[in-house]
């Protein structure tokens, strides 16, 4: 069917479907990493790209290094090592202390619904803490790893509804950059998370942040 060009011809024929109530779905995208010594650095794949250098949040322990994302035995290896990492071109030369992988199809394969299966192995033991792997999807207009897209009203919601007056008055549009009110459509970029697992036993109680005012209440319509 239409999109047969991203699937990836080692998947097998009995995947390329699926019927849920009566509905049958054609696989649009896959990917089996069956190709050993594949490079995911920025312009030699098609499909992913692994990010270099340190992006994302200013309190983050790790730097990313695209050489750490390869594939090897069949599948997709996101590696993670103890050493340094100094960014030159930043004025305060950040030093990060781990080296890490974080692997996207931003601006590259998109898509509005659908249905989306991983097979992933997590890392280490559950009772240790230090590791935050994750899989997840995000609108596309917001790129994960760069802090001033994440961070600029856009991430992690979308919803087209206007605010009521007194939530703009006291800077609530500030939510979501682009919301009806502003543009005529409200638009953002919705985060799905698939997998997301911190190790170790520390729980974290998401009410008192809320409550504290650390995160943004999800506003109505959402």
């Amino acid at each position: 069917g239409e999109g047969r060009g991203w699937v990836d011809p080692a998947t097998p024929a009995n995947k390329h479907s699926v019927d849920v109530d009566g509905v049958t779905h054609d696989l649009v995208f896959s990917d089996e990493f069956e190709v050993d010594g594949r490079s995911l650095r920025d312009g030699y794949d098609p499909a992913w790209t692994a990010l270099d250098g340190i992006a994302g949040r200013l309190d983050a322990y790790n730097a990313y290094n695209d050489s750490l994302a390869y594939t090897e035995r069949g599948k997709l290896m996101l590696k993670v090592t103890k050493q340094p990492w100094t960014d030159p071109d930043a004025l305060n030369m950040r030093t990060r202390n781990y080296q890490s992988a974080l692997v996207q199809s931003w601006n590259k394969f998109c898509f509005t619904e659908g249905f989306v299966e991983v097979t992933a192995k997590l890392p280490g033991r559950s009772d240790m803490p230090g590791l935050w792997p994750s899989v997840w999807l995000v609108g596309n207009l917001a790129r994960p790893g760069l802090e001033e897209s994440m961070s600029d009203g856009a991430w992690p919601f979308s919803t087209d509804a206007c605010p009521r007056q007194e939530d703009r008055e006291v800077g609530q549009t500030d939510a979501q950059r682009y919301n009806s009110c502003q543009h005529g459509r409200g638009r953002g970029a919705p985060e799905v998370v698939i997998v997301d697992a911190r190790a170790g036993s520390a729980a974290q109680n998401y009410s008192l942040k809320v409550s504290a005012g650390a995160c943004e209440a999800v506003p109505a319509g959402v």
